[in-house]
This record gives C-alpha cells, sequence and structure tokens, in this order.
C-alpha cells in the first residue's frame, strides 16, 4: 500500500502537469493558427515593399518607421538578430536597428492571437502598444546617444552571424523574393516560421503547466508583497532568459492565475522575447557596448513603466485579467479540440522535417561549404 501511495504521489502532478498543458493548448491552438495564417499574409505583403529602403539614414523618422514594420512580421526571438543584423550591413542606423530588434520579437501576428487568447483582449491591445513605445523610446535614446559619434553601418558581409534556427545566413532572413505568392507565403509562415517557434512555444506551455502545479509559495509570497517588486523579479527573471513571444504568453498566464498583476505580467512579456543573454554578446559585437547598454535600459526603464501604467489604469478603470478559458463563450468545444489536435499534428511534421526528413547529401553539404 505504501509502495502504490508513493507511487500515486508521484504520477499525480505529472497528470495534472499534462492535464493543465492540454487545457493550454486547447484554449491557445485555434487562434495561434489563426495568427500564423496572418502571418503568411504578412511575409507576401512584406515581400512586395521595399521597406528596407526606408530605415537608411539618421533621424527619428527611421526609428518610427522600424517600430512599425517590425510590430506585425513573424520572425522570432532568435531569426530576428540575423535579419536585424542584415539590416544594419544594408545602412539602417544604430537606431533604427535597435528599435527593429525590440519591436520584432516581442509582438508578432500569432503572439497577439495567443495572448489574446490566454489573457484577453485587453492584453492584447497593451502588449503590442507598449511594445512599440519600448522600441521607439529606445532607438531615439540611442539616436541621441549617436549624434556626437560616427554612426557607420559595417560593410564586411562575411562576418553576418548565422540564424540559430537554421543554417541560412543572416542576410536571407531578411531578403523575400519580389512578388511572393499566398502560397510562399503560407509556407513560409506555416514551415520556416512554425518550426522556429514550436518548440519554445511548447517550453512555454509545459513551463506555465508545472508553474500551476508546483510553484513555490515563498515566490508566490514575493510577488504578491508589492507590485514593483513583483516586476523587478520578473525582469531579473526575462532579460537574461531566452523565451519567444510565444512561449512567454502561457507562462505570464500561468504566472497571473497564481496572482501576478497584469502590470508585472507585461514586463515578463517585454523584457523576456526581446532580451537573452546570448543575444546581447552578439549585438555588443555589431553595434558596440554603449548601444547594448542603451538597448538593455531602455528595455528595463519602459517595461517597469509600462507595468506601473498599466495596474494603476485597471485598477482605476476595475478592469480584471482573466487568464485561461475568458472565451469559451464564443469558441466552441469541438473547434477548441480540433484546433489543439490540429496543432499537435503539425508539431510531428515539424519534429519530422527537422530531424528525421532526409539530410542533405555529403557532396551537397561540401558544394555548401565551398559557398562560404
Amino acid at each position: 500500500m505504501k509502495t502504490l501511495a508513493a507511487l500515486n504521489d508521484i504520477v499525480t502532478p505529472f497528470t495534472a502537469i499534462l492535464t493543465a498543458t492540454w487545457d493550454m493548448l486547447e484554449e491557445s491552438a485555434i487562434f495561434l493558427l489563426f495568427g500564423l495564417l496572418i502571418a503568411a499574409f504578412l511575409q507576401m505583403w512584406m515581400s512586395r515593399s521595399r521597406w528596407g529602403d526606408l530605415l537608411r539614414g539618421d533621424g527619428i523618422k527611421p526609428v518610427l518607421l522600424a517600430s512599425a514594420i517590425g510590430l506585425p512580421m513573424p520572425l522570432c526571438s532568435c531569426s530576428v538578430l540575423p535579419a536585424a543584423i542584415a539590416l544594419r550591413k544594408q545602412g539602417a542606423s544604430k537606431g533604427a536597428t535597435i528599435s527593429f530588434l525590440i519591436s520584432t520579437p516581442e509582438t508578432s501576428a500569432q503572439s497577439v492571437m495567443l495572448t489574446y487568447s490566454l489573457i484577453g483582449p485587453m492584453m492584447a491591445i497593451i502588449r503590442p502598444l507598449a511594445s512599440c513605445i519600448t522600441a521607439i523610446v529606445a532607438g531615439i535614446a540611442e539616436t541621441l546617444f549617436s549624434r556626437n559619434n560616427a554612426d557607420t553601418a559595417p560593410q564586411n558581409e562575411a562576418s553576418a552571424p548565422h540564424c540559430c534556427c537554421g543554417n541560412k545566413p543572416a542576410a536571407s532572413e531578411s531578403d523575400n523574393p519580389a512578388n511572393m505568392s499566398f502560397v510562399d507565403g503560407l509556407r513560409h509562415a506555416f514551415v520556416k516560421v512554425f518550426d522556429d517557434i514550436v518548440f519554445w512555444m511548447f517550453v512555454g506551455f509545459i513551463a506555465a503547466a508545472m508553474i500551476k502545479v508546483w510553484m513555490p509559495n515563498a515566490l508566490i509570497d514575493a510577488i504578491m508583497r508589492g507590485p514593483v517588486l513583483a516586476m523587478l523579479i520578473m525582469l531579473v527573471i526575462g532579460i537574461p532568459m531566452y523565451v519567444c513571444a510565444e512561449g512567454s504568453t502561457p507562462v505570464a498566464a500561468a504566472l497571473i492565475a497564481q496572482g501576478l498583476s497584469p502590470g508585472a505580467a507585461l514586463v515578463f512579456l517585454l523584457a523576456g522575447p526581446a532580451t537573452n543573454i546570448g543575444s546581447v554578446g552578439l549585438l555588443r559585437s555589431q553595434l558596440g557596448t554603449r548601444s547594448v547598454v542603451v538597448y538593455l535600459i531602455s528595455i528595463a526603464v519602459v517595461s517597469v513603466g509600462a507595468g506601473l501604467c498599466v495596474d494603476w489604469f485597471f485598477n482605476v478603470q476595475g478592469f480584471t485579467v482573466t487568464a485561461h478559458g475568458a472565451h469559451e463563450s464564443f469558441v466552441p468545444a469541438w473547434l477548441r479540440t480540433a484546433g489543439a489536435v490540429a496543432l499537435l499534428a503539425w508539431t510531428c511534421t515539424s519534429i519530422w522535417r527537422r530531424y528525421f526528413a532526409e539530410q542533405p547529401s555529403p557532396e551537397s553539404e561540401n558544394q555548401t561549404a565551398a559557398c562560404h
């Protein structure tokens, strides 16, 4: 009997984690798939516009354009780095590059839909707005600090970093084929983008489930002591962590369910996707130490400021944020289940493509190496 009781004590938490993961998957899958569809439209539109040329030159205008352009782009925290460095090498100012680096990974069509499904419509509106403000402030701060220093974009294309999500050189991330068809856009969104985000998205789901089941009472007590302390804790956790916008959303939803304020959750949603230890080293080599300091300080200050404003606004207006299950009234249960099953099935195809599909022959690999 003792053995059965001990086995039950081990199995029960894991069952609870699997159940919580499935619940979040059901709530978010249909919205995430719809977000990928939007990403396909955006990719097709981006390929037909010469937006890269608009980011060249000094001043505030390129910063504003970079922030606006980056908001809907379907790039994860990994793939945005080579894309931003490619823009920098093409002549974009440091301010525009930093603005693009912040606005792009923090919000995308799929992450906004995921926020809507897990945290609610108010946060789905506030998140991209706060991201845009953070990107603009950081870009303008860098532009102001760079006025007395030469801002010359590096020209050595050979030094362009490779994307950690794939083997293509950095420039290819931002060079879209001209006049891309909608089918090409679908392929980009549901293959390239999905493959980039799926691992960290499920890491986020599982981490969120573990928070719901195993979150220490001491951490809950620390978070509940005050909104400013909670925001600083989220900042310390979010800045060094690698987490994409999709992966951070279920974690934030789980923390809200445990008592975290919406403002503190917003700090994590802003700081987590925009920064991580690996990207800081890369940006330092490409933009310089001073630019990286401006980048990090801007994210920290604006994130906490936005979090305080959100908590104040919610308290004054009497709004509440309900994590999970907020949209059952108009999303039928069968559709949520079908979306979750479809997302799991497509995840299996992603795993097959990346790890089990036929690999390039040694001859083609040698030819590729010769090109580099």
